[in-house]
């Protein structure tokens, strides 16, 4: 830490999308599943401070993108909680989902390797 401007003692600086990253995690944690639209307004009204927009790519690796009721609904689906080999976390991740983007299936496959030939 350093010195505040004004002698005040040591000033901390938080790095504002790692605040949101947590705050985001620990909801999807403690709600399992929630309508995607009412998740992000939970989201916004749990972090402490002001960050402007609050991308879901601050959570990925965190949640699978699911339909509920015909509406966008997010499921928490920590990537810790995977299979460390390839075979076993295909298998998971499609016996999850089906189909998957290819935006939201590198996050789960990033720690694998290299997914770029």
């Amino acid at each position: 830490a350093a010195e505040g401007e004004r002698g005040e003692g040591p000033t901390v600086a938080l790095d504002l999308n790692k605040v949101s990253a947590f705050f985001g995690r620990r909801l999807l944690q403690q709600k399992q599943e929630m309508f995607e639209d009412e998740f992000l307004a939970l989201w916004r009204r749990h972090v402490p401070v002001e960050q402007g927009e609050l991308p879901l790519s601050l959570l990925n690796g965190s949640f699978v993108r699911v339909v509920v009721s015909g509406r966008p609904s997010l499921r928490y689906f920590p990537l810790e909680t995977l299979p460390a080999e390839p075979k076993e976390r295909f298998r998971a991740l499609f016996g999850v989902k089906k189909q998957w983007p290819a935006a939201e299936l590198e996050p789960f496959l990033a720690d694998l390797g290299s997914t770029k030939q």
